[in-house]
C-alpha cells in the first residue's frame, strides 16, 4: 500500500478510519477505531474483504445497493449492518469518500457510529 494513498485519503477525508480498496473490496489501511469496532488485529484485517463483515442475509442485496450508490455520489453518508469477528450484528454509519491514486479506485471512510442490534 503507497502512502500517496494514504495521504491522498487524508487530504479528502481527514480523519479517515479505513481505506478499502475498490478493485478487490479489500482493506488496505484502518485505524485503532476500526479495528476496535471489528475485533480484528491489523494483520488480519488485512487479510479479509469488507463485504465479508456484512450480516449474511443481507450481504449480496445491501452490498450491490450500497456500492452503487457509493460510487454514483462519490461522498456522502451510508449505514450498513455488519458483523465483528464474534459475530455480533452492529449498525455501523459512515461518512465516505471515493477517490483514485496511484492508478487504482479506493474509498475512504470515516465518522463511525455503532448501534449494537443483536
Amino acid at each position: 500500500m503507497s502512502d500517496r494513498v494514504v495521504q491522498r485519503a487524508l487530504e479528502l477525508l481527514p480523519g479517515v478510519g479505513c481505506i478499502v480498496d475498490l478493485y478487490d473490496m479489500s482493506f488496505v489501511w484502518a485505524s485503532e477505531e476500526v479495528m476496535k469496532i471489528f475485533g480484528y488485529t491489523k494483520e488480519e484485517i488485512m487479510h479479509i474483504k469488507c463485504y465479508e463483515t456484512l450480516d449474511e442475509k443481507n450481504q449480496e442485496q445491501e452490498w450491490e445497493k450500497i456500492m452503487a450508490e457509493r460510487l454514483e455520489k462519490g461522498r456522502g453518508n451510508t449505514a450498513v449492518f455488519v458483523k465483528n469477528k464474534a459475530g455480533k450484528l452492529m449498525r455501523l454509519k459512515m461518512q465516505h469518500q471515493i477517490f483514485g491514486a496511484d492508478g487504482g479506485m479506493y474509498m475512504a471512510a470515516k465518522e463511525f457510529e455503532v448501534e449494537d442490534v443483536g
